[in-house]
């Protein structure tokens, strides 16, 4: 089945402690050929990794990542893979139960980034690969290849297989998450199903229903509400909310859905994640949502704390963005000139 190899890199953790090790890593790096990713071997979240172009920067590189992932991991190890250039991140939804059930519920998008770190997504994914007879097919390659991996290996549970894909949409096998994934409700939008009540069952040793037979519908979004500021590098703006009003009031409908822990009177610190809350919409086509999602980012008002909300709404109308024409590097590059 295609899509189950990984980009190019190393089969092992490199350790870089000694003379010996950072000249080992730098053999491998040239072997793999620039430019490569260096990643911490306990990273995630893009926390410890850095694209290195060619060889006068691999050092610099290799130290910091090992030196992140002792401080945030325990672990000084890491890994070198190639860099894949204007790459999407997208991945699968699966589920398997202990009686043989393995099913994927579909992929969701998670291109739009900023330190490797996702700020929207949707499902389906509206690359320009995925469209089309032929587009069609590669995405139930990529379904099968995310169900090869996680059958191999018995997988129990609800897991999210993650992907790379190239400009061509070349599939190439990330990792998977054995938990749920902060953007599973764009999946429950489209399929229907309540995700947490399946992970529940199958804990349980309850046998899976036939999710092949599950329609997808619609298109659904999710933006994720953090405080930090899009024109300063995304750096994080901690700080206390004083009022704050979000669309219906909060109320949940069958198109508009709020997930947060925050409320007037609560402070954002410098000391955790500075995500506060996850806006997620659906449409009946992905115009619809895209419209749904402004006008819903445009009825939230967080004071006087500093978000990424008006950047996420020129994230949504922008041609990038409606074209499907993107990768991971867009929202970054995208700041730097709204």
């Amino acid at each position: 089945v295609a899509g189950t190899s990984p980009v190019p890199g190393t089969d092992a953790p490199i350790a870089i402690d000694t003379p010996e090790g950072i000249a080992h890593a730098k053999g491998v790096a040239g072997e793999i050929g620039y430019p490569i990713v260096v990643k911490a071997v306990g990273g995630g979240g893009g926390i410890g990794m850095q694209v290195v172009q060619d060889e006068s920067g691999v050092e610099k590189a290799l130290r910091s990542c090992s030196d992140r992932g002792k401080a945030s991991f325990a672990d000084a190890r890491v890994y070198l893979e190639r860099y894949v250039s204007k790459p999407r991140h997208i991945e699968v939804q699966v589920f398997c139960d202990t009686h043989g059930g393995a099913y994927a519920l579909g992929e969701r998008e998670c291109s739009v980034q900023r330190r490797h770190q996702k700020i929207i997504e949707e499902s389906p994914s509206f690359a320009p690969f995925f469209r089309g007879e032929e587009g069609e097919k590669r995405r139930q390659e990529l379904y099968a290849a995310a169900l090869r991996v996680v059958t191999k290996v018995g997988y129990v549970g609800a897991g999210t297989c993650e992907f790379i894909a190239d400009a061509e949409g070349n599939l190439f096998f990330l990792e998977v998450n054995a938990r749920l994934q902060v953007e599973h409700p764009v999946t429950e939008m489209v399929t229907g199903l309540d995700l947490v009540e399946l992970q529940l069952r199958v804990a349980s040793g309850e046998k899976l229903p036939d999710l092949s037979q599950v329609q997808k519908r619609g298109h659904s979004i999710e933006a994720r509400v953090y405080a930090e500021d899009p024109k300063k590098g995304f750096i994080p703006k901690p700080g206390p909310i004083e009022t704050l009003t979000w669309p219906n009031g909060e109320e949940q409908t069958a198109t508009l859905r709020i997930e947060s822990g925050v409320h007037a009177g609560s402070k954002v610190t410098p000391y955790y994640d500075p995500m506060v809350a996850k806006v997620v919409v659906w449409g009946e086509t992905r115009k619809e949502a895209i419209e749904r999602m402004d006008a819903a980012l445009g009825a939230t008002h967080i004071a006087p704390l500093v978000t990424n909300i008006a950047f996420m709404r020129q994230v949504l109308v922008s041609d990038a963005f409606g074209s499907g024409e993107y990768d991971t590097k867009f929202a970054e590059v995208f700041a730097k000139t709204v």
